[in-house]
């Protein structure tokens, strides 16, 4: 289950921790310091939008989601049309949605029961 976060300076650390990157490396990538990481982690700084823009490129992730304008992470991956395989059960261990919410595995499976009526 993903952890909840609201404010940008825990969302800017979670995306840094999810591509698994220290402050020193994002230090030595982007260009600042790790003391100025470190106060944008912790709030008690924030970056300018050129570096937010550079930090969201780094991490993967949207200005929107990391500004907590929305829910969804990458807005590039959230318009991408996933293909999916209902010949197995692969559908139940993917990542699936519904406004904005993580379905559940007996969500989906029943789902995937569904699907397969209507395309028998």
């Amino acid at each position: 289950m993903e952890t909840v976060v609201s404010g940008f300076s825990d969302r800017l650390k979670l995306a840094r921790e999810n591509v698994e990157l220290s402050q020193v490396q994002v230090m030595e990538l982007v260009n600042i310091n790790s003391k100025t990481l470190s106060g944008y982690e912790t709030g008690k700084s924030e970056p300018d939008i050129e570096t937010i823009n550079l930090l969201c490129n780094l991490y993967g992730v949207s200005a929107d989601w990391l500004l907590g304008r929305t829910k969804i992470k990458n807005i590039y991956a959230a318009n991408k049309q996933p293909v999916l395989d209902l010949s197995d059960e692969s559908f139940i261990t993917s990542e699936a949605t519904y406004q904005e919410e993580p379905l559940s595995e007996s969500q989906k499976s029943k789902l995937l029961k569904m699907m397969r009526l209507f395309l028998d």
